[in-house]
């Protein structure tokens, strides 16, 4: 039997002032950060208005990081997962936290219904 995270908390910050369309500027959300699950995993999406430094993280219900997903200057060279060239972003989570552990469990997730 198989369980699966129902609700996820989502961290997702854009740093002001990263990119060359930012300096003096404020970083901000085309589209506004969003979760939704996908099969067995969760796809984190969202776009910024400018090349600019992010982070991705799933939060636990404290506020403590469970997963750290993704970090980087959006634009030209993003790092992976992030995809290079693009200001909208797509990003797979498995469910696991940063030890590879199911997050099933943990205060960010209730338990789904066994499948």
């Amino acid at each position: 039997m198989r369980t699966v995270p129902q609700a996820v908390v989502l961290g997702v910050v854009l740093a002001a002032g990263c990119g060359p369309e930012a300096v003096g500027g404020e970083a901000r959300f085309a589209v506004s950060p969003s979760v939704r699950q996908q099969g067995a995993e969760y796809r984190v999406e969202f776009s910024a208005a400018a090349p600019t430094d992010c982070a991705v993280w799933i939060l636990d219900a404290r506020g403590r990081v469970v997963r750290h997903l993704a970090a980087g200057v959006l634009g030209p060279n993003a790092p992976p997962p992030l995809q290079p060239n693009s200001l909208a972003q797509s990003l797979a989570w498995d469910g696991r936290d940063d030890a590879g552990s199911p997050a099933t469990g943990r205060p960010c997730c209730r338990p789904a219904a066994s499948r």
